[in-house]
């Protein structure tokens, strides 16, 4: 895909909707009780790898269709793909695991959720804006003339809702 053209706005959300589930994946495996961080499993269990694996490729993938967002889509997929290395030596008894949880939530928090939960907002149209307007303005002169024809007991103001304390309801 040309680096100089971005793809729809549909296909992008797909995108950082796909690798906001696998980097919510990487913070719920490796907290709590989840067998993918036990290295004693036989077969050991490799889904930290999965997931940074999946991570890295997507990020990689979006970048080349986000113009906008790329230089921190390419660094993702550069830090995913490390972990995923040291992930492999971990699983080989030779590394420790790699500190995943804040690496994600991070990443998770100060990138893919803005940009993800970020709605396009649509201008108004300048037509329906000034009809609008109008509108309004009838709507206010309306409520106008019917307040002035309507009787007072003295104790409710015409032009306004308040309550007074000292009124009987």
């Amino acid at each position: 895909m040309n680096e100089k053209s971005d793809s729809s706005r549909d296909m992008l959300s797909w995108q950082l909707k796909t690798l906001l589930g696998e980097i919510q994946q990487i913070e719920l495996h490796e907290t709590g009780d989840c067998p993918c961080i036990l290295n004693a499993e036989n077969p050991p269990e490799r889904c930290l790898g999965k997931h940074l694996l999946n991570i890295s490729t997507l990020s990689q993938e979006t970048a080349s269709m986000d113009s906008q967002n790329r230089e921190w889509l390419r660094k993702l997929a550069t830090e995913a793909n490390q972990r995923h290395e040291q992930f492999r030596e971990f699983i080989c008894h030779t590394e420790e695991l790699p500190e995943l949880a804040d690496w994600a939530r991070n990443w998770r928090k100060h990138y893919i959720e803005p940009n993800y939960y970020t709605c396009k907002v649509k201008q108004p149209d300048k037509a329906k804006s000034v009809a609008a307007s109008l509108e309004t303005v009838k709507l206010t002169s309306g409520v106008k003339a019917i307040a002035g024809k309507l009787p007072t007991d003295g104790n409710t103001p015409v032009t306004g809702c308040s309550l007074r304390e000292d009124s009987k309801n």
